[in-house]
């Protein structure tokens, strides 16, 4: 099996050309979803050629900043590429987010079509909560398609990816586990649930 990071490393130069589901629509759907307001910190994680960088750029402007995360070299090569010159103060961390700590509080943390790729989520999500979450900020996981598209994906992969569970499901399994969930929606067009800090 193909290691996740040689998997991403490789389609890294092509990825934006057969990443056609994330539609500026969606996009501004979700971060609209996710809470994000001028001024805000949000932490990128798993941000991989930046899909989300210059929508997030522009809702929090610039007094706001990003912190965008991947495991992939290749990729945030790509996003820093694309992106190194945002007006939003915007730094790129080469890390892994289950077994790295990352620095500092954020408003929102974004997890774009990355939680399938998240082997122990409800851990990682925990402490992503406890470490790097500002009080009344928010955690999203989301996709721009249902999570059957996703699925389908995943089975044909050779590399490690989870399940991605209806959204009322993962609602209630991120509840059971000590984490407030406030909004779940899914569609055969998008997904998201998001965790509220109180």
């Amino acid at each position: 099996m193909t290691s996740n990071i040689d998997f991403f490393n490789a389609r890294a130069a092509t990825w934006d050309e057969h990443n056609t589901k994330s539609t500026a629509e969606k996009i501004n759907r979700i971060l609209t979803a996710s809470d994000i307001a001028k001024n805000d910190s949000v932490l990128d994680i798993g941000t991989g050629t930046g899909v989300l960088l210059p929508h997030v750029a522009r809702a929090v402007g610039a007094e706001g900043s990003i912190c965008a995360v991947d495991f992939s070299p290749m990729m945030l090569q790509q996003a820093h590429q694309k992106y190194a010159s945002l007006p939003t103060r915007t730094s790129f961390v080469l890390a892994d987010v289950e077994h790295d700590g990352i620095d500092g509080k954020f408003n929102r943390i974004m997890m774009y079509c990355v939680y399938p790729h998240i082997q122990s989520p409800v851990d990682t999500l925990r402490r992503l909560y406890h470490d790097n979450l500002a009080c009344q900020g928010t955690i999203t996981i989301a996709h721009p398609v249902g999570r059957h598209f996703i699925n389908n994906i995943h089975s044909h992969c050779p590399i490690k990816s989870r399940h991605l569970p209806a959204a009322d499901e993962l609602a209630a399994q991120l509840t059971y586990n000590g984490l407030t969930v406030d909004y779940a929606e899914e569609s055969p067009d998008i997904y998201i649930v998001r965790i509220r800090k109180c």
